[in-house]
């Protein structure tokens, strides 16, 4: 299975998400998912933003490394999920059955922290944190509902 955080740059917000979601399959021991991160408007490889890297560490999540990446065609198409920080990135990336926004996760966009303090940074992790728990709480569902239809 694999996953797809996007979000604009691929600097904060996508990255910080996937970073998350890493550790918490980790933590609660779910193998054979592949997550990733890209951006709507990347121009240029980019490193993570500082401030994200700190808001992870603030969350005991490492950084590890991190280049910033244009989504494409081939990305969306290669995830069972593409999962997007707002639902103007999920109209943007023009729907399909794989791609959902943290709102229909959350029941809320996920701002943009870019240019402001880090205690934005670090209420932004958070949010992700909490995104990746309703991932992973579907994630284990369609799980159980192929291994139920593989049952029957």
């Amino acid at each position: 299975m694999k996953i797809l955080f996007v979000c604009t740059g691929n600097t904060c917000r996508s990255p910080m998400a996937a970073k998350i979601l890493q550790e918490k399959l980790k933590r609660y021991k779910i193998k054979d998912v592949e997550v990733d991160s890209a951006g709507l408007a990347v121009y240029v490889p980019t490193k993570m933003n500082e401030y994200a890297e700190i808001a992870l560490k603030n969350l005991k999540v490492p950084a590890g490394s991190h280049k910033s990446k244009q989504v494409d065609y081939e990305l969306i198409k290669s995830a069972d999920y593409v999962i997007t920080m707002t639902e103007a990135h999920k109209l943007a990336m023009g729907g399909g059955s794989n791609i959902f926004s943290a709102r229909d996760l959350l029941g809320e966009d996920i701002g943009d922290p870019y240019g402001k303090s880090l205690d934005d940074y670090k209420l932004c992790a958070v949010m992700l944190d909490k995104l990746d728990v309703a991932v992973i709480t579907k994630l284990i569902l369609e799980r159980k509902k192929e291994n139920a239809k593989k049952d029957s």
